[in-house]
C-alpha cells in the first residue's frame, strides 16, 4: 500500500503490487512504498519498505508513525539522555517518540528496491 498525500505523508491505500511477507514479520506486517524521498537520498521513493506493526523501533532502525492524515516513515536516533526521536529530511521533523502512543509505532524490518 501506499500513495502520496503531501507534507511526508504516505495514505495507507492499497496499490497494484504485491509481495510475499518475509518469515520473520509477524502475521499483521504489511508492505508500504515510501513514495517519495522523504529520508534524503539513501532510500529512493520506489522502495518498499516491510512493516511490523508487532515490533517496536529501535534506535538507528526505521520506523512508521501512524498520524491521523497517514503514515510516516522516520529514522529513529536517540539523544544524549537516551530519549528516542524520529526524524525526516523533507520535511525537515524531529518527533519525540517516547510519548508517543506504543501502538502507533511500527518497525521498518527489511527494505526491497524494485
Amino acid at each position: 500500500m501506499g500513495v502520496p498525500v503531501g507534507e511526508g505523508l504516505i495514505a495507507p491505500s492499497p496499490t497494484q503490487t504485491y509481495v510475499e511477507r518475509p518469515l520473520s514479520t509477524g502475521a499483521n506486517a504489511y508492505a508500504l512504498r515510501m513514495c517519495r524521498a522523504s529520508l534524503g537520498g539513501a532510500i529512493p521513493g520506489n522502495a518498499i519498505l516491510i512493516v511490523d506493526p508487532e515490533r517496536c523501533p529501535v534506535d538507528n532502525g526505521l520506523l512508521v508513525l501512524r498520524e491521523d492524515d497517514g503514515l510516516r516513515v522516520l529514522i529513529a536516533t536517540t539523544d544524549r539522555d537516551g530519549r528516542l526521536h524520529g526524524h525526516s529530511v523533507h520535511p525537515a521533523t524531529d518527533i519525540a517518540l517516547d510519548t508517543i502512543e506504543p501502538s502507533k509505532l511500527a518497525k521498518v524490518t527489511n527494505i526491497l528496491f524494485p
